[in-house]
């Protein structure tokens, strides 16, 4: 009878390993970092019979090349799990990464984001000793073949054998993705010395819907797309009428808007004034992360004071004023502050300022070199209106960018 219960043990230990081997470890491996480890009893190998293992895991948050290293005086094997667990599919295996020279084993896989194991373990059965596991990752190459730009831009670039069109059979081309916020009308113009060709394509990828194509448009055999577009994202294939063609090009894409109202932005920041009352005028500041404008307005009093009143910095006439509030459209709606009572370059007394302000600054901007300033002073009971233009235009250009994005 005792020999029975014997046979019987024996039996379901080979059935059950798990009643003979302890449950094995899984650990956490750092990337980019070899562990040591030892192969003993205790911890089977699910995928070689009667090899011990050690598992280690890691995750992936995006597709990414990864190397697999498992080194040791003892004949070594590999296998790469799905998952997080020891019983995870086999994706991958290896015995020898240079057979006969050396047998240690190596993967080397580009794996999708997720969490991944490794199973430690050894080509022949019962083998312990010391062993070196490491996972190295090397991010995927930049994409040279296209990139994201703006609706008003210029990029050089360059037509290379690695990057093929996939419109164009035989070409070349480079890929550039914009997104419009409103409708705009767009111009696209492709030079070179080469014959360019200039394909528009609806959404973010190479392989979007043709909404125009052109040869030979722009200016002798340049390439020019011009397109009212909606909202949204478009991407713009540079390629060659000819095939195998390389070298450079330039691609400018202009977006316009001829009907939309103008908004304020801030390329209008810049000093301003009316030519028919020169010697005073406004310094504008937008903030467009807030939406507020700032102004200091410096100006004269209502009147010229009697000849024998002076004063020891500037005229006794001079004024300074300052204006705040928020910006809509193309319109600023600001509060009149008076500021007085301080001293030049002292901080006593303490110059004070009415909370509550002194009127209003309404100042309403045709474009970005025209603007029409109304104020309503109450302590005066005063009002008008200030046609404002630039002192210098060396910032229009900004403005006009900003204003067509």
């Amino acid at each position: 009878m005792l020999k029975k219960y014997c046979f019987i043990l024996l039996f379901f230990a080979f059935l059950l390993p798990g009643a003979v081997f302890a449950a094995c470890v899984v650990e956490v491996i750092p990337f980019d970092t070899e562990v040591a480890g030892v192969w003993e009893s205790d911890c089977a190998s699910e995928n070689r019979a009667g090899a011990y293992a050690k598992y280690y895991t890691f995750t992936l948050s995006s597709s990414t090349e990864v190397t697999i290293d498992l080194k040791s005086t003892k004949d070594t094997f590999l296998f790469l799990l799905s998952g997080s667990l020891p019983t995870g599919a086999v994706i991958a295996s290896n015995d020898d990464a240079n057979p006969p020279v050396d047998t240690n084993s190596q993967i080397v896989r580009t794996l999708a984001a997720g969490t991944y194991t490794v199973e430690a373990t050894t080509f022949s059965t019962g083998t312990t000793g010391a062993f070196v596991v490491s996972v190295r990752t090397q991010a995927a190459p930049p994409d040279t073949c296209s990139k994201s730009i703006d609706s008003n831009s210029e990029e050089a670039g360059t037509w290379v054998a690695s990057c093929v069109s996939v419109h164009r059979v035989g070409s070349y081309a480079k890929y550039y993705t914009f997104t419009l916020a409103s409708s705009r009308e767009v111009t696209i113009d492709l030079e070179s010395l080469s014959d360019p060709y200039l394909i528009l394509l609806r959404g973010s990828g190479s392989s979007g819907v043709i909404i125009a194509d052109d040869d030979d448009s722009g200016a002798g055999d340049d390439s020019r797309i011009v397109r009212v577009l909606p909202a949204g994202t478009y991407t713009i294939e540079a390629t060659t009428y000819e095939a195998d063609i390389t070298g450079s090009f330039v691609l400018t894409v202009a977006a316009t808007c001829n009907d939309c109202p103008f908004e304020i932005n801030a390329g209008l920041n810049d000093a301003w004034f009316s030519p028919a009352t020169a010697g005073q005028g406004l310094t504008i500041i937008v903030f467009p992360e807030i939406e507020e404008m700032w102004v200091a307005w410096f100006t004269f009093d209502t009147e010229r004071p009697p000849a024998d009143v002076t004063a020891m910095l500037g005229g006794p006439g001079q004024r300074w004023l300052t204006a705040q509030g928020p910006y809509d459209g193309d319109t600023a709606t600001l509060t009149i502050y008076v500021t007085e009572g301080g001293v030049f370059d002292s901080t006593q007394p303490v110059p004070t300022t009415d909370p509550d302000g002194d009127g209003t600054l309404t100042i309403e901007f045709a474009d970005c070199n025209e603007a029409m300033a109304t104020y309503e002073i109450t302590s005066l009971d005063i009002s008008g209106e200030i046609p404002l233009e630039r002192v210098v235009l060396d910032n229009v250009p900004l403005c006009e960018m900003l204003s067509n994005p």
